[in-house]
């Protein structure tokens, strides 16, 4: 089994889909194909943001750590 440092990919692939992360940047994926923006990483980022936002009810979110 491969490991992430210290963290099996069974473990790390439970912990995304219990938060949504791969739905997430599928969804953010799937809106750059349709809009087709001059910048897409920027643009997944951006779609990210705001979900995350929307999510958290137009709140502040806590960062990454």
């Amino acid at each position: 089994l491969h490991t992430m440092r210290g963290v099996t990919a069974q473990k790390a692939t439970a912990y995304l889909a219990a938060h949504g992360v791969q739905d997430a940047i599928a969804a953010a994926v799937a809106a750059v194909v349709r809009a087709r923006p001059t910048d897409p990483v920027g643009a997944v980022g951006q779609h990210l943001v705001a979900q995350r936002t929307a999510k958290a009810g137009g709140a502040p979110v806590e960062g990454p750590g």
